[in-house]
């Protein structure tokens, strides 16, 4: 849900004009491996060097910035 007094980020604004795909090799719904889509606080737990990773090391190829990238 997103707040009704936010506006919308410009990823979702445009509705399907705005839609991407992306390919399965890239999303895992279990979320145990870092850098897909559908990562879980999971995939960083079991992220190898996690103590020494840089913040945000695990999340990459998230939906949002894939959809910035296709711009």
């Amino acid at each position: 849900m997103w707040p009704k007094d936010k506006p919308h980020p410009p990823a979702y604004s445009n509705g399907p004009s705005d839609w991407m795909l992306v390919d399965t090799s890239m999303v895992q719904l279990r979320g145990t491996e870092c850098n897909k889509v559908g990562v879980s606080y999971t995939g960083f737990r079991r992220q190898s060097g996690r103590c020494q990773a840089k913040a945000g090391s695990c999340f990459h190829n998230q939906p949002l910035q894939l959809w910035e990238y296709d711009d």
